[in-house]
């Protein structure tokens, strides 16, 4: 079976200068910017942010963080791109057994004893990936519905892996980059992936996850991932729930993980959904989302307790009612009053700062 790489691996994978990543991956890099390692590129069109630690080729919509930047220009599974991390990098990844190192893109050469225990090893490999394959398929079916312990909590291991290796669809970009014109850097730095295909929510659990969707992490301040949520993005005729939860979990406040970067007294946004999150973060705002002030236990007061919060709350009656709610927990917390016409943070920065780029 693909092996198991725990999150705080994950982090300090992710957490690898990409810039760094792509000068070790022979990537050519002028002021940020290279030819796209995703299409036959003639004008440099892949552009590096470090301060999220992603790209996006503004050409053919491929992008990603460090992880995907190695499994997209070696030709490697998401497993593999972390142990070419770890190799290149000095970090444990697994086991810690560790292929031996060669350059860049080409296997370490050994003695003829060496090569056939290798192909031993790919003989061995093969036979585990069909096993994998085998249990995909399992968790895609009803045939068993071992739910148990997922009744009252997510499966985050299993979620953890299904999150692994995917990529925004076609789909997914045309609704983040072109509908609603949000700015690539942020949709990547929240891990936000996508799906074509309905997947289980859990081992051996059957269909959930409806496609096409927007699959979203939800991590706690400590980077450790929550829970996923869905967002459908198919035919609104197919009345398919617009967001579902991955099962054994309940509503939570959206990116918390974004807490410790924020300095005293620098703005917060508060917002009432991930949409109008990623919009306030669009707007060069760090932002997280509370879609009911019954989420914010007493952890959440705690942490939000003395900053700098703001919010334009929706203009409906559950939006203005939501602010007061919050504003009795948060008495510093700012309104900021939307102008006519726009119904939502979504509308307002659509209407104002995408005219404005």
């Amino acid at each position: 079976m693909a092996e198991y790489i725990d999150s705080i691996t994950l982090s300090k994978l992710r957490g690898i200068n990409i810039l760094v990543v792509a000068d070790a991956l022979g990537i050519g890099l002028r002021h940020r910017n290279a030819l796209c390692i995703s299409h036959n590129d003639s004008n440099p069109s892949l552009h590096f942010w470090p301060s999220t630690n992603t790209c996006h080729c503004f050409a053919c919509g491929w992008g990603g963080d460090n992880i995907d930047l190695v499994m997209k220009r070696e030709n490697l599974s998401f497993t593999e791109a972390c142990q070419w991390l770890g190799r290149n990098f000095g970090i444990v990844v697994g086991n810690g057994r560790q292929p031996a190192r060669g350059t860049v893109g080409q296997p370490a050469r050994g003695t003829v004893g060496q090569q056939k225990t290798e192909c031993d090893t790919d003989r061995q490999q093969k036979t585990e990936c069909d096993t994998d394959r085998q249990q995909k398929t399992e968790c895609d079916t009803d045939r068993i519905n071992l739910r148990g312990p997922f009744q009252h909590q997510p499966d985050v291991d299993y979620l953890m892996r299904m999150l692994e290796g995917k990529k925004l669809t076609e789909t997914a970009r045309d609704f983040l980059f072109e509908q609603r014109k949000l700015r690539p850097e942020y949709i990547y730095w929240c891990r936000v992936v996508s799906t074509d295909f309905s997947i289980a929510g859990y081992r051996f659990g059957g269909k959930f996850f409806d496609g096409p969707s927007l699959l979203i992490p939800y991590y706690g301040v400590d980077g450790r991932l929550l829970t996923v949520q869905s967002r459908f993005l198919g035919d609104k005729s197919k009345e398919k729930p617009r967001f579902k939860f991955a099962p054994g979990s309940k509503p939570m406040v959206y990116g918390m993980q974004i807490l410790p970067q924020v300095a005293d007294n620098e703005p917060l946004v508060i917002t009432e959904g991930c949409t109008d999150c990623w919009s306030a973060m669009s707007m060069g705002y760090k932002a997280i989302a509370i879609p009911s002030a019954t989420l914010c236990n007493e952890e959440c007061r705690s942490l939000l307790s003395g900053r700098n919060l703001h919010m334009w709350p929706d203009q409906d009656k559950p939006g203005i009612s939501l602010y007061m709610k919050l504003k009795e927990m948060f008495p510093q917390l700012v309104y900021h009053q939307l102008p006519e016409g726009c119904k939502d943070l979504s509308d307002y920065y659509q209407s104002s700062y995408v005219q404005k780029m």
